[in-house]
């Protein structure tokens, strides 16, 4: 508990989760109808269903794929070829380098395979592994076979439902394969990460490096909103795939990689991995027979996401080729297709000749690779389809009709704009007062709930913010606010104020996620994708267009009041340019101008102003024309871009413009470009966009001075610098590993505690004087530092410091109550003093409205049990070897008592 109690952590997560009154399964009931309630009947009950899952070739009433029905299929598709240049890397035998990689990308605490190794087994003795085990790898590599046993794996079952069912369709299988495999199927899929997104087109967007799922609700979004204002009559329709991973088959996959142009070596070498795979069942440690499997990619390979992508692509090829199978048309474009992964949304116009033809490609595409599509599962949602049609449809076609909304990841898609809030956004204030309620009755501190808020609560919020960026109130973000804070002071007066909780640890908060600004990056999220250029999802098509003929980024970078009027613009759009104009001043350095705008601002702010030219000579962002502060001379960016002489005059004028704004030359000794403003002109892969713009949202450049800070130096009489607040408060980020040492410096720092004189302000028949020594009025300050009984603590505590870290600590509230420590002090020695410090203003709040003090054996005793905790908590960390750290000094000081 010392290292993970109140904290993010798996264990605060199991403790938070709801608790399923059967969270294991009593009973399953068997195919012939009869129930099982032993766990080794259950066991041989899933590997029964899983047998005829894993092996449909023994279906007779299915039919079976065949060559003659794959080769014409895949033949009259026009799928992309893998280019000739990667073939050498993927051909060429695993590296050390690579296999190290893939080892290191592996959790160490997952669950092993059959044969018990797990990841932190090779990883603690790769030094004496890494070279039989490359060796192995190779040999399976070139050999493009592979033994019964390193191909074994075990399967786990997770239920779809709670509690769970008692069907075996029910649970979803999980392959806990061998480590070694799954290094193996590693290092294939890193080779294969980067060559997905040149074979699968844009509408996948399901593992494939640089798209995501939010991509394909925001675009099906905008194709409702399309519909919805050009009035055409169009069906959605959500794909339900059954077992759509378990049933591959490995014949068709294989022809489809050949059909992609990828190496027979490379592709021998995948299949290496299913040559003879096999598997047993374990429910309740209870194992069940071995089952062979002949179909299907295991859940739970590295490699499964990546092959599965790659064998959908030709159906969702076919469904583009086909002219029969209609799209809703945007400009000159047809959108038919969303796919993450096995999830199929189609956007589909004239219904009644669309619907045979899809039908007959899933039929076909079914009969050579045993996908099978749930009619009665699939949702089916119409917009505007005459009613005579739609009678007939629902006669052909068993689908999931719906009249309202549609289910796709998770957001529920409308046709009515009205109920887009009401379907996805409301729901989250009554799904946040029910996980709070829950939360409520597990034992955590008010730390802990903040971090439960963070690591549970935050990401359900985040998701519905990113994939269905649509107007929200602040009455919504209010009610969630309310439900939040209540539950962290458990419906008591708040402590600390929230504007406080929501600045980083950095900034002397606690991160409370503040969820307006959360909303407002997640939409500038989105935003700042189209502002880099790179790798633009396919709804940016959609909405690229709609401030014709203005260009929408520099429309978008025009200052608000410059900005021409458009008219008809998409609600996408309008969100995003409301959003951008509220968030503006606090993501750009210059204004009204940003240096990171486009070039084409200036056909909104000068007359006739040409950009192509500006463009063409890679002049496309206002911050190549500047070096340093200033804007460079025309001579100069001629040299340097070989522009022609008559844009000479264009510059003038642009240079005028310019000059009206200010912007000549900027301010020297100042940042002309935020952290935002560099990603837009560099973007990089790494860059974690979101938070990046929340921290710049919850950062403003103005110092903000909180009350509690005003108030201590009003007690100590005396100001500290920003500088100094700021590097206290950078010191507490690692300050301590566990949270509970955390706690009690915040309580102090923030003035957390009740003293007597607040108290009598409350009640008045309270006495206002300190209950320790009863000569004085007890106010914050006094209970901590000036009462004299604690005189005597704090010289101690000051010796006993001195002493330990081998420099003079002289007692002052500075040092003991703020923890702002001397620049002498090295790091280490200033994390020591923290512990030391933060011990004892523990031990005086635990004897609060006692007039016991704490002596130093309690301290010394205290600070021995957390450096054991430490040492314990290292070796549960992993941490190898001693190293030197502030527990090096306080082993120094035992070991010479």
């Amino acid at each position: 508990m010392y290292l993970y109690n109140n904290k993010t952590s798996k264990i605060m997560a199991n403790r938070l989760r709801k608790k399923v009154a059967k969270s294991k399964i009593d009973h399953l009931t068997a195919a012939d109808g009869s129930a099982h309630y032993h766990p080794q009947q259950i066991a041989d009950s899933f590997a029964e269903y899983y047998s005829a899952l894993y092996n449909l070739q023994q279906e007779t009433a299915l039919p079976q794929p065949t060559l003659s029905g794959i080769f014409p299929f895949l033949q009259r598709l026009h799928l992309p070829a893998l280019p000739d240049t990667y073939i050498p890397r993927l051909i060429s035998s695993p590296s050390m380098t690579e296999l190290t990689l893939a080892l290191s990308s592996l959790k160490s605490n997952k669950a092993p395979g059959p044969d018990g190794f797990t990841a932190a087994y090779y990883k603690s003795f790769s030094t004496r592994l890494n070279t039989p085990l490359l060796s192995a790898l190779t040999h399976v590599f070139t050999s493009g076979t592979a033994t019964t046993d390193w191909l074994s794996a075990t399967i786990v079952t997770i239920p779809k439902t709670s509690p769970p069912a008692d069907q075996c369709s029910k649970y979803r299988p999980i392959s806990l394969i061998n480590v070694d495999a799954k290094i193996y199927a590693k290092i294939l899929a890193t080779r294969l990460v980067d060559i997905m997104p040149l074979l699968i087109a844009d509408d996948q967007v399901g593992f494939i490096t640089s798209r995501q799922g939010p991509d394909n609700t925001i675009k099906a979004m905008a194709l409702m909103d399309h519909a919805r204002r050009s009035n055409t009559p169009t069906l959605m329709l959500s794909l339900d795939a059954e077992k759509a991973f378990d049933r591959l088959h490995w014949k068709f996959l294989e022809h489809t990689l050949l059909k992609f142009n990828f190496p027979r070596e490379f592709i021998g070498a995948i299949m290496a991995l299913y040559s003879c795979p096999n598997a047993r069942v374990l429910t309740a440690g209870f194992q069940s027979s071995v089952i062979s499997i002949t179909n299907g990619t295991r859940q739970g390979c590295p490699l499964s996401p990546i092959l599965y992508a790659l064998a959908l692509e030709p159906l969702a090829q076919a469904i583009r080729q086909a002219d029969e199978v209609e799209g809703l048309m945007v400009g000159p474009s047809a959108y038919k297709l969303s796919l993450f992964a096995d999830d199929i949304l189609l956007t589909l116009t004239n219904p009644l000749t669309s619907l045979p033809a899809l039908h007959s490609i899933l039929e076909t595409y079914g009969r050579i690779s045993y996908h099978k599509i749930n009619v009665h599962k699939t949702q089916a949602l119409p917009y505007n389809i005459l009613v005579s049609d739609l009678t007939s449809l629902k006669k052909i076609y068993p689908y999931d009709w719906r009249t309202s909304s549609l289910t796709y990841l998770g957001i529920k898609l409308t046709f009515t704009k009205s109920q887009l809030f009401a379907l996805n956004y409301t729901p989250l204030i009554a799904l946040t007062s029910n996980l709070c309620q829950q939360w409520s009755n597990v034992e955590i501190s008010w730390a802990g709930r903040i971090n439960a808020i963070k690591m549970m609560l935050l990401p359900k919020l985040l998701y519905v913010f990113r994939a269905l960026p649509i107007m929200a109130t602040r009455s919504f973000f209010a009610a969630l606010l309310s439900t939040l804070s209540h539950f962290i002071w458990r419906g008591k007066r708040p402590r600390i104020k929230i504007a406080l909780l929501h600045q980083p640890v950095a900034g002397g908060g606690l991160g409370l996620p503040n969820l307006l600004l959360y909303y407002r990056a997640a939409v500038m999220t989105n935003l700042g994708r189209l502002f880099t250029g790179i790798n633009l999802p396919q709804w940016s098509a959609l909405l690229l267009p709609s401030t014709l003929p203005h260009d929408f980024l520099g429309f978008l970078w025009t200052p608000k009041a410059t900005r021409r009027l458009v008219n008809e613009l998409p609600d996408l759009v309008i969100l995003f340019i409301r959003v951008w104009d509220v968030t503006r001043s606090a993501l750009t350095a210059i204004h009204p101008i940003s240096l990171a705008s486009p070039i084409t601002v200036f056909t909104h702010l000068i007359p006739n102003f040409d950009p192509r030219p500006w463009n063409r000579a890679s002049l496309d962002k206002l911050y190549y024309l500047y070096a340093s502060h200033d804007l460079l001379p025309f001579r100069q960016l001629q040299d340097k871009h070989s522009l022609h002489a008559k844009l000479g005059f264009h510059f003038l004028r642009l240079r005028s413009c310019l000059s009206q704004y200010g912007l000549l030359h900027l301010p020297p000794n100042s940042d002309i470009l935020t952290q935002f403003e560099k990603y837009c002109l560099h973007p990089s892969p790494e860059t974690r966009l979101l938070s990046l713009l929340y921290q710049q949202l919850l950062t403003r450049p103005q110092i903000k001075r909180w009350r509690f800070q005003e108030t201590w130096e009003r007690d100590l009489n005396h100001s500290f610098t920003p500088d100094q607040w700021r590097d206290s408060f950078l010191l507490d980020c690692k300050k301590f590993r566990c949270i509970s040492l955390t706690e009690a410096r915040k309580k102090v720092l923030y003035r957390w505690y009740i003293t007597p004189d607040r108290e009598h302000h409350f009640k008045p028949t309270v006495p206002k004087t300190c209950w320790r020594c009863g000569e004085e009025d007890g106010t914050f300050f006094h209970i901590w530092w000036t009462c004299s009984r604690l005189t005597l603590f704090w010289d101690q505590l000051a010796s006993l410091s001195t002493e330990v870290l081998g420099v003079e600590i002289t007692p002052s509230p500075d040092t003991f109550l703020l923890q702002m420590f001397p620049s002498t002090l090295s790091r280490f020695q200033k994390q020591l003093l923290a512990h030391i410090l933060s011990v004892s203003t523990n031990f005086i709040a635990f004897n609060w409205k006692s007039d016991k003090i704490p002596t130093m054996g309690m301290v010394k005793t205290r600070m021995g049990e957390l450096r054991s905790l430490d040492a314990m908590a290292r070796s549960l960390m992993g941490l190898k070897g001693v190293g030197k750290d502030h527990w090096t000094i306080w082993d120094a000081y035992t070991v010479a008592l």
